[in-house]
């Protein structure tokens, strides 16, 4: 039984690497171009620039409404505590995950 993939794309191309001033990942319309059947190119183009650019210009709209309303220390300063404890999340992720390799790697007795 053989799988249809001429209309699928992969998710982690659609989500993530957005690379260069298109938006697009690299690779996206090549791989779109052949897998896709050409009756339906439009309308697979057209639904992936609409995921990959209303995100983006929502996310700048609502950014130009923050500088406008709120004041500048303040959007400083939620940034700052945003980073921060990101960054402690991250640091304590790592260091759990450090020990469980390092249990997981031990002989079993």
């Amino acid at each position: 039984m053989r799988r249809d993939n001429r209309v699928r794309l992969s998710l982690s191309e659609a989500a993530g690497r957005r690379r260069g001033g298109s938006g697009q990942p690299p690779g996206t319309s090549t791989r779109a171009k052949r897998l896709t059947p050409a009756a339906l190119q439009g309308r697979v183009f057209a639904a992936f620039d609409t995921a990959t650019s209303v995100p983006q210009t929502v996310s700048i709209a609502l950014g130009a409404v923050l500088v406008a309303v709120v004041p500048y220390g303040i959007l400083l300063a939620a940034i700052v505590v945003v980073s921060v404890a990101c960054g402690t999340w991250l640091v304590t992720r790592r260091a759990e995950a450090q020990s469980a390799s390092v249990e997981a790697a031990l002989p079993a007795q």
